[in-house]
């Protein structure tokens, strides 16, 4: 009789040790778990500030093009107005030429 509460208390406390290891176990599985959803975060976080800087940049580069071709269209026009002059001029000094 002795002799069995020595083997049930012995398994017993052995049942004891493996519920308290699998609580740790479960525990540490929770943790590594809960570390990998923060990662995943960081990571989504991290991506979408990339494709939120790349839009930014694209943007920005649009707007500079934008504004490369309004100077070349202004320059353009300029040109247009002072070769324009300068055909007027020179028709009014052939009229006047023609009529002399």
């Amino acid at each position: 009789m002795q002799r069995r509460r020595l083997i049930v208390a012995e398994l017993s406390q052995r049942t004891n040790e493996m519920e308290a290891k699998e609580s740790i176990w479960q525990q540490e599985q929770d943790r590594m778990a809960a570390e990998k959803r923060d990662q995943m975060k960081a990571v989504m976080h991290l991506e979408q500030e990339r494709v939120e800087e790349e839009i930014r940049l694209a943007d920005k580069e649009k707007e500079e093009r934008l504004r490369q071709i309004a100077i070349v269209e202004q320059t353009y026009r300029a040109n247009l107005a002072r070769q324009r002059r300068l055909w007027q001029e020179e028709l009014s000094h052939l009229q006047v030429e023609t009529k002399a």
